[in-house]
């Protein structure tokens, strides 16, 4: 046993009987300030001690280790998966028989946390939020009526939530999944609400995110999300207030990733949101450009396509890049054409070639009346010829940022 494991020892329910289980409770302080103690304290349960505090079955710490059976309040063995999930199931029941939220926050699910064909009425709320499933946790072919929220919750393990129906709104904010995270479904809508699921973390880095078949009836958040293994929306059909902003998404370079962001990219598409199908035009031309398969010229094409205008999302940077290359090939011509003596008629003159080149492209193979307030000196022919070679080169790379000027533009200003 690894030393920074504890072991977590039953108390004898004897023990607590006899004193009235004052100074048996469960030690356990809600982090969000919003419960004294442990609210499973009044069910009949076991209490454990862990050096010497005392928790119990739903609190016991991650570095603790207890038995996988217990006695519990009489002399029969429970086994402590089966006492786990007996003891959730008859407070959910409870709460919903009297008509009350359901409150299971700050939870610690040592074995796989099952709620299976399921279904919940209109009650207020439920409400898992900062719970830690250390075991798989199916929500399967469930429905819920009523608004349900796991915000801050761990799932260290697989987490399925296939074929649930969410009625009300439903809340995954910066949650953590280190396993498969399931949302498939065959077409039903799974939130005619709001599903929100900002600043959620799916870590597992080959297990993909799974929304296949799935019809999102209400507005879905994805903003701040983190998917370090692209997402699987074949089949979806999402609401048009669904939301990728900042969405972080790791692999770019993968087979599924070119599936995942053509998917999101023919969906926008479908919904009419140009926005988001531009970002996800452009992850599908990353994905093409780190593509080793693709022939060099094409990921050569695509490199200069993204520096230049960031696959014609930004039509700030082609005014930018325009600016830098006119100062660049300015300095060149005046130190071709001025050498050391710089007088402000040599400075306007090399200015006028210049700005000649961006608005005039290639005259200066077609008269030689550019070159005229520099040929009063002898020059040699190399040295003209190299200028204007290198005015054409200013001259191509200005059209080719206008070009990608005016996309980016139609991009964003398009409506169909």
């Amino acid at each position: 046993m690894p030393d920074d494991v504890t072991v977590a020892v039953e108390i004898p329910w004897q023990d607590i009987q006899s004193r009235g289980g004052r100074h048996f409770r469960c030690q356990f302080n809600d982090p969000a300030g919003e419960h004294g103690n442990c609210r499973f304290s009044g069910l009949d349960q076991a209490l454990f001690r862990v050096g010497d505090d005392v928790f119990c079955l739903f609190h016991i710490p991650e570095n603790a280790r207890h038995p996988p059976y217990i006695r519990a309040n009489n002399s029969n063995q429970y086994n402590v998966k089966d006492y786990q999930t007996f003891l959730i199931t008859a407070y959910i029941g409870n709460r919903v028989q009297e008509n009350k939220s359901i409150d299971i926050s700050y939870i610690i699910f040592n074995y796989e946390f099952l709620l299976d064909s399921y279904t919940v009425g209109s009650i207020g709320c439920i409400i898992f939020d900062g719970s830690i499933f250390s075991n798989n946790a199916y929500i399967r072919l469930s429905n819920f009526d009523t608004e349900i929220s796991f915000e801050n919750c761990v799932f260290l393990k697989d987490s399925i939530f296939s074929e649930t129906t969410f009625r009300d709104s439903v809340n995954f904010d910066n949650c953590k999944f280190h396993g498969l995270v399931d949302f498939s479904g065959h077409g039903d809508r799974i939130c005619t609400q709001r599903m929100s699921f900002r600043g959620t973390k799916s870590l597992s880095r080959d297990k993909e995110p799974r929304f296949v078949d799935q019809w999102f009836g209400g507005r879905v958040d994805f903003t701040d999300s983190v998917f370090h293994c692209p997402p699987d929306f074949h089949g979806a059909r999402l609401h048009p207030g669904t939301q990728f902003k900042r969405t972080d998404f790791r692999d770019v370079k993968s087979h599924a990733a070119a599936a995942c962001f053509r998917m999101l990219k023919m969906e926008m598409a479908r919904l009419g949101d140009r926005e988001q199908q531009s970002k996800f035009f452009s992850l599908e031309l990353e994905n093409r450009r780190q593509d080793s398969s693709e022939p060099w010229w094409l990921r050569f094409g695509l490199l200069v396509y993204k520096l230049s205008c960031n696959y014609g999302r930004s039509f700030a940077r082609p005014i930018v890049s325009t600016v830098i290359i006119f100062v660049f090939f300015t300095i060149i011509y005046m130190a071709m054409l001025t050498g050391t003596r710089l007088t402000a008629d040599d400075f306007a003159n090399v200015l006028n070639l210049s700005l000649t080149q961006v608005f005039q492209p290639f005259v200066i193979y077609r008269t030689g009346d550019v070159l005229e307030a520099f040929t009063s000196e002898s020059r040699p022919a190399l040295l003209l010829t190299a200028l204007r070679f290198i005015a054409a080169i200013h001259s191509v790379l200005t059209l080719g940022l206008f070009a990608t000027f005016i996309v980016a533009i139609r991009r964003r200003f398009h409506m169909g």
